[in-house]
């Protein structure tokens, strides 16, 4: 795929299915109408004497959704590829 950066992709995969779990998942707070809070039991019960936290701004939400995107184009691109090159060769000989 020309100019498709492929050494990031798996590492953007690890990092949206971490993200998707997070968001999915994730127990949400609001202490402001700005800010909202979220706590996921993977990554912020370590112990039982406290919760931790993660501020999840309304930006965090359009970076995931960019990434995405993305990601989902250069798959759909890859498979139109795939098609086109599937639909081209020749049927096998009987």
């Amino acid at each position: 795929m020309p100019g498709a950066e492929t050494g990031r992709i798996w590492p953007t995969l690890r990092w949206l299915g971490k993200e998707r779990n997070l968001t999915a998942h994730g127990v949400w707070l609001w202490i402001s109408e700005e800010r909202p809070l979220v706590v996921w039991h993977a990554k912020f019960l370590e112990t039982d004497e406290w919760v931790g936290a993660q501020w999840y701004d309304w930006g965090h939400f359009d970076r995931f959704d960019q990434r995405v995107k993305a990601l989902v184009n250069l798959f759909n691109d890859f498979k139109r590829l795939l098609v086109k090159a599937a639909d081209g060769r020749k049927p096998p000989l009987d």
